[in-house]
């Protein structure tokens, strides 16, 4: 699945005028990290919350 959107996305950047793909590059990489860090501050909650359910440490 992420191999298929990583395709799309090389795709997408290959058929823009070269001027925009620096700033699509930018954009793409920044909202990927942004993605991976909300995805694994939330697993890293969810886990803590399953682990101790009552809030404790």
């Amino acid at each position: 699945m992420k191999r298929i959107i990583s395709w799309l996305i090389c795709a997408i950047g290959l058929l823009l005028p070269w001027r925009w793909r620096v700033f699509y590059a930018r954009l793409i990489g920044a909202t990927m990290q942004a993605l991976y860090g909300i995805i694994f501050l939330l697993t890293r909650f969810l886990i803590r919350q399953l682990r101790y359910p009552d809030g404790k440490k």
